[in-house]
């Protein structure tokens, strides 16, 4: 992660940056240290994107601690008609792009993945019910993305002591590029059998304070073509059609 030091040296070689009131600049450097992500995202934007050049910033929307995202508006530019000058915004967690790891349990029987967990709770944006993948924000603390992946596991699915025998790593993930800059590490962790009847014993309860209500869903692989028509977390899609790819999962 950029230094606090450096993202100030970025951000003062921009042209929208200088061009940006003083009191707009000292509350983006004002920022909480966890938000460093954020603006070290800031400071790499480029001033041209995709036709318009950014003149300034010219608002960003923080609520009050704790800070979970952040939402910047910019002054933009169009480069073919320059008479054209609107306003582009986007919303950001405050770790940035890289903001932590979403992810699928796998359960495997006789060599053969024969099921797979997801979550099902409470979305506070949604407003209600919704079907969810295992994972969520990056700690600073751990040392990487998978052991942050490895740590939100057993805490939603309520077992600490649970035995994990393979990590996939699936790349990253836009969820919806028009809207977010966020990127996140998307992960499939396999369980054995023997595993999958321990969580069905557990009654979860999730230590994190700030995080809703859910539970474990458990879907038979021969099911899953006819789960995905009523799941429309488009984190799960993406991580089973990348599951389905490699090899990993075969459903029917």
């Amino acid at each position: 992660m950029e230094t606090r030091e450096r993202v100030v040296d970025q951000l003062a070689g921009k042209p929208w940056w200088k061009a940006t009131k003083p009191s707009l600049q000292q509350q983006v450097l004002s920022l909480p240290e966890n938000c460093n992500g954020f603006l070290g995202d800031l400071a790499q934007r480029p001033n041209e994107i995709g036709g318009v050049r950014i003149l300034a910033l010219d608002a960003l929307l923080i609520p009050d601690a704790p800070i979970f995202g952040i939402f910047p508006v910019f002054l933009v530019q169009n480069l073919k008609n320059p008479a054209v000058i609107f306003r582009y915004q986007y919303f950001s967690w405050k770790q940035g792009p890289n903001s932590g790891a979403k992810g699928l349990v796998l359960v495997r029987q006789e060599e053969r993945i024969t099921h797979i967990i997801c979550l099902r709770g409470e979305s506070f944006a949604v407003g209600g019910l919704t079907f969810d993948c295992i994972g969520g924000f990056g700690d600073p603390e751990s040392p990487t993305l998978q052991d942050q992946f490895m740590t939100e596991l057993k805490e939603e699915l309520g077992d600490p002591g649970i035995q994990v025998e393979e990590t996939i790593l699936l790349g990253k993930g836009y969820p919806d590029r028009g809207q977010t800059n966020n990127h996140p590490s998307l992960f499939a962790a396999i369980i054995s059998g023997q595993q999958l009847h321990r969580l069905s014993e557990i009654e979860a309860d999730n230590p994190d304070i700030y995080e809703m209500r859910s539970s474990m869903v458990v879907i038979p692989v021969e099911k899953l073509g006819s789960f995905v028509e009523t799941n429309d977390d488009f984190y799960f899609h993406g991580i089973c059609n990348r599951l389905v790819f490699k090899g990993v999962i075969s459903p029917s």
